[in-house]
């Protein structure tokens, strides 16, 4: 749209338009910057009901730009957004609503209504992902500054802000469990979170960690890990970790004696004005062999590496950020649009003409491009495929910040495709494709942890990545995580957790979330009974080709469950899943052609398929198999044969099957294998 088409369509009160004035107007993108102009039109817009016009509005006033700093009006501008539906509004209305009634010229009359529509707004934008909001719910319930005191919601939000992977929530759920509010004491629990902080560079819990080590809390008391949390808390910056290493130093706790080193983290201590410290550093200057000039001489150079880690840690908290980044979504986007020949060329299998133009385009510096080569050599699609030139490739576009190409590189390490397999190297290719804001590459983090792949099992660190590749949209890891909670296995069975997961996943399309949540309706498990949602859901799931999906929806037809009874529909979705080699529906439909149920009785049929189910392990295939052998139902019996499936049966745990081959002895004489 220009500025010609959108004044026009702006003048018929085209709410859009209106808003496209006011930006380009706001950002100088194709006229003269006018922020009275940009006003004007964003207030139109608002006016009008556009949901982003008063968000902006509302960033106008607060940050002051080009206007006088007026926080009221951006609250104003911010509630009208959040209303209107816009999360991230709903979220920082909140905030300025709170700040207001943090004063004590607060109307009285006005604030139980107030304080209901803060938590209203939290909730929503928390319902809409965003994980903050959880976090500030937690705190305002732990307060009880403005509502009654409730730490079982202040609880219950913190462990969804640290499950989704917030730092501050975890240590502040780490604290929970230390100090027993609103939980049992329990410092295994707080250490597991501590460490998740810890991960995510949280100083507190840093040190927190130190001091655990240092008391034998939670854990066995280790002199070294504790002096080694505190120097990584004091090169962060943290002034009592600067102290506590200075103690250490001082009394020659996890490490020698040295007066020098502990006069300088006692002086970087106190200049961060901690008193103690500053005592510290009178009663130990006497004791310094060359004077003082040398401890501030070491401060001063400490405090150019705390200034240059911090700095770090900025910038690589930054690498996350696609819009900080040389590699945007733009540029993306653009390289997809040149590769468009090439897909044609890769859907017609014409692998030697995609290469040939994927070459062209690498040479340009086309990340996708190089990726996409690379993605041929190593699946071999491709004449005298080079596998080191692949590898060569996917290093280029990963350095130059194409996470897919991070990710491919932590692939390619784990399965050891045309390289030396390096499980180690390829967690640190999904930790780098993780830090760019790949969604895959936080699965995979997550997956390695979850499995000891590359690294020790643990299961909080499994559970961080994956939380955060599920707030991403990432399929799989919803369902992961669905199933984490619903298993047990790993963590405590918490079915609604599971059964909110497993939606999420449901609702992106991925038809085993299907499966679990609509087997959760189904069976009433983390959800209320709801057939009719279950019919939907496996229905959903068959539709795609799910093999789970349309077993499922073949029970519902076969045994008449919410749906009316229909065994010809029945028999054709088993067999659609049947011809998958799902073993459950191969036994399903063995019995109906058994039984000769919505069809003619046919026992070879149902034999056939009965072996084929039987293959894989399941045991009443192979009972059902025993029956029909030993008693020559339908077919010329066999008892040496039958009695094998029934053996085979009893081995994989079916009770009837030991009752019949004890059976069997007893009368017959037959022993079984």
């Amino acid at each position: 749209m220009d500025i010609e088409e959108a004044s026009a369509l702006a003048a018929t009160g085209d709410v859009d338009a209106i808003f496209y004035l006011g930006k380009i107007h706001h950002l100088g993108e194709g006229v003269d910057q006018d922020i009275e102009k940009a006003i004007s039109y964003f207030e139109q817009a608002e006016e009008l009901g556009h949901l982003l016009a008063p968000w902006v509005l509302g960033l106008i006033y607060y940050n002051g730009e080009f206007v006088e700093k007026n926080d009221s009006k951006a609250f104003y501008y911010w509630s009208r957004s959040a209303d209107l539906g816009y999360a991230p509004a709903a979220l920082q209305a909140g905030l300025k609503l709170l700040g207001f009634l943090d004063d004590p010229s607060f109307p009285d009359d006005d604030r139980e209504v107030s304080v209901l529509k803060l938590v209203n707004w939290w909730e929503f934008a928390l319902e809409e992902g965003i994980e903050h909001a959880a976090h500030n719910l937690a705190r305002f319930y732990h307060t009880g500054l403005h509502v009654p005191k409730d730490l079982n919601k202040a609880n219950y939000y913190l462990n969804l802000a640290a499950t989704a992977g917030s730092s501050d929530a975890q240590f502040d759920l780490s604290i929970a469990y230390i100090n027993g509010l609103g939980v049992e004491k329990d410092f295994v629990e707080a250490r597991k979170w501590c460490e998740l902080a810890a991960e995510d560079g949280h100083k507190d819990a840093i040190r927190n960690l130190g001091l655990m080590y240092l008391k034998g809390d939670g854990v066995d008391v280790d002199l070294v890990s504790a002096f080694n949390y505190f120097k990584r808390g004091a090169f962060l910056g943290h002034a009592e970790c600067h102290n506590d290493l200075a103690t250490m130093y001082e009394e020659g706790q996890g490490v020698e004696v040295n007066p020098l080193e502990a006069y300088t983290h006692y002086l970087l201590a106190g200049l961060n004005n901690n008193e103690l410290a500053s005592k510290s550093v009178q009663r130990l200057t006497p004791l310094l062999p060359s004077g003082v000039a040398e401890g501030q001489k070491l401060a001063n150079t400490y405090q150019k590496m705390i200034d240059d880690t911090v700095w770090t840690t900025q910038q690589m908290d930054a690498v996350s950020n696609v819009e900080n980044q040389d590699y945007t979504e733009e540029r993306r986007l653009k390289e997809v649009d040149e590769c468009e020949e090439v897909l044609k060329a890769i859907q017609a299998e014409e692998y030697e003409t995609a290469k040939t133009l994927l070459e062209t385009l690498a040479k340009e510096d086309n990340l996708t491009a190089k990726l996409d080569l690379a993605r041929l050599h190593l699946r071999q699609l491709i004449n005298d495929p080079d596998f080191d030139f692949a590898i060569k490739l996917l290093e280029e576009a990963s350095r130059s910040g194409s996470s897919d190409a991070s990710n491919q590189l932590g692939s390619t390490l784990e399965d050891g495709t045309g390289t030396l397999k390096n499980v180690i190297e390829a967690l640190e290719f999904y930790r780098f494709a993780a830090d760019q804001g790949s969604a895959n590459g936080m699965f995979n983090m997550g997956r390695c942890y979850l499995l000891g792949i590359g690294t020790e099992q643990h299961t909080a660190n499994a559970m961080t990545w994956l939380g955060k590749a599920a707030h991403l949209d990432h399929e799989l890891a919803c369902h992961w995580m669905g199933s984490l909670y619903y298993e047990g296995q790993y963590i405590e069975s918490e079915p609604t957790m599971a059964s909110n997961f497993y939606e999420r996943g449901a609702t992106l399309g991925h038809s085993y979330s299907q499966n679990k949540l609509g087997l959760m309706y189904r069976d009433g498990i983390g959800r209320d009974t709801n057939l009719e949602q279950a019919f939907s859901l496996f229905k959903l799931s068959a539709t795609s080709g799910n093999e789970w999906g349309q077993f499922l929806l073949g029970q519902m037809y076969l045994n008449g469950s919410y749906i009316k009874e229909d065994l010809n529909l029945a028999k054709k979705l088993f067999t659609l899943s049947a011809d998958q080699g799902l073993a459950d529906a191969q036994v399903e439909l063995g019995a109906m052609y058994g039984k000769g149920l919505g069809m003619p009785a046919d026992r070879v049929k149902s034999v056939e398929l009965y072996k084929l189910a039987a293959e894989q392990g399941v045991a009443i295939a192979n009972f059902n198999l025993g029956v029909v052998y030993i008693n020559g139902d339908g077919i010329e019996p066999d008892i040496d044969l039958g009695v094998s499936y029934m053996s085979q049966a009893a081995v994989l745990g079916m009770e009837e099957a030991e009752e019949i081959l004890v059976e069997l002895k007893n009368k017959y004489g037959i022993e079984s294998e």
